[in-house]
């Protein structure tokens, strides 16, 4: 009787491990299933009045040779607000439902465009400020990158795992006209590197 009450206990425990990773798998390809139908090379991420400082991003997606520019990709960007939160609904930090994201397609020449505000760090963290981008298609695989910014005092305090330097762009700011820009080359390969499941 021990022995099919531990059977039965496992198996619900199995359940709702797979059960979780179900949810956590769903909610980590939102960024595909969210995507709107239509998409052009530039997108807004923050909306017109958002506090902060504004902020272009442009960028040109390249194959693995790190030449050939690649023509409809799509680009998912999303980044904290001016205080370090991805929300601003009192649900914690909430990296996993940003409320600042966006959505752009790379042009016959790869290029695509952000518009939006400069990110703040993690409150009380040693992360500097950052947009994450994931990118897909062209017969890429999903995949993802992170855009941070030269001369921020956080970058020194940051610590990498040998497979984040291949996908970590540390890349400079130029302010003109009250817009800073920064323009970034993301290099796509042929395997994710997303981990398993996701």
């Amino acid at each position: 009787m021990r022995r099919v009450a531990e059977m039965i206990l496992l198996a619900l425990m199995m359940l709702v491990v797979i059960g979780a990773r179900g949810a956590a798998n769903a909610q980590n390809q939102k960024d595909v299933t969210d995507a709107p139908a239509q998409l052009t090379s530039s997108a807004r991420i923050a909306p017109e009045g958002e506090p902060g400082t504004a902020l272009v991003i442009s960028g040109t997606v390249v194959s693995e040779d790190g030449r050939t520019p690649l023509a409809g990709v799509v680009v998912y960007a999303y980044h904290t607000d001016n205080s370090g939160h991805y929300r601003n609904d009192g649900a914690g930090i909430g990296e996993g439902s940003p409320r600042l994201r966006g959505w752009a397609k790379t042009d016959s020449r790869g290029h695509f465009e952000f518009a939006t505000i400069k990110p703040a760090p993690y409150p009380n963290r040693d992360v500097p400020a950052h947009i994450h981008l994931h990118a897909w298609g062209a017969g890429y695989p999903r995949q993802w990158f992170q855009v941070e910014f030269a001369g921020d005092p956080l970058l020194p305090k940051q610590h990498f795992t040998d497979n984040t330097a291949e996908f970590l762009y540390i890349i400079p700011l130029a302010e003109h006209a009250g817009v800073w820009r920064g323009a970034v080359e993301l290099r796509m390969q042929r395997r994710s590197n997303f981990p398993a499941g996701q």
